[in-house]
């Protein structure tokens, strides 16, 4: 009965969350919008107040991935190559959904969050391929070279992200 417990709690958040960020916000939408939003719609308004207002519910969606995500830790093996090989699916089709959905306002935290995104899917698409092939050893010049190519692609992404999110502000120097 506890096992059940434990694996109910995880999916029914999400989903009664997101069921009641539903009724509050549709009926905020359907009054009139100079009326005082519902104290309750108020109360969750972390949930949805940074994201665009047709995707209110993308919080839950970030939510259910980590909740997929961690979950999977537990049925299988957190070394395995089922667990790396899901890993990197979800991790690439949630990038892909949130560049094509756009659901962050603010330009700036939304190419940092895709970058960042982008980076995960990098990191467990290495990881299965290091998964694939176990026993063929990598030469150190290779994880320095990676680590290197790493450090500077963060900085690229760092001074797009910059230029994009504030255009003309950029005086040649680094400012972090």
């Amino acid at each position: 009965m506890s096992d059940f417990h434990t694996f109910l709690y995880p999916a029914a958040f999400p989903l009664v969350t997101l069921f009641i960020l539903w009724k509050c916000l549709s009926k905020s939408r359907k009054g009139n919008s100079e009326k005082e939003p519902d104290p309750l719609a108020r109360g969750l308004r972390f949930f949805y107040e940074n994201y665009s207002d047709n995707c209110w519910f993308w919080e839950i969606v970030e939510l259910a991935r980590k909740v997929l995500l961690t979950s999977a830790l537990l049925l299988t093996d957190a070394q395995s190559r089922t667990y790396i090989g899901s890993a990197a699916i979800i991790s690439g089709l949630y990038t892909v959904l949130f560049a094509c959905y756009k659901p962050i306002t603010d330009s700036f935290e939304h190419w940092l969050q895709l970058i960042s995104l982008m980076a995960s899917s990098v990191n467990f698409s290495v990881g299965m391929l290091l998964k694939v092939w176990p026993n063929i050893r990598i030469p150190v010049i290779f994880i320095y070279d990676y680590f290197f190519c790493r450090i500077l692609g963060e900085k690229i992404s760092f001074r797009c992200i910059n230029n994009i999110a504030f255009p003309g502000e950029s005086s040649g120097q680094d400012n972090y």
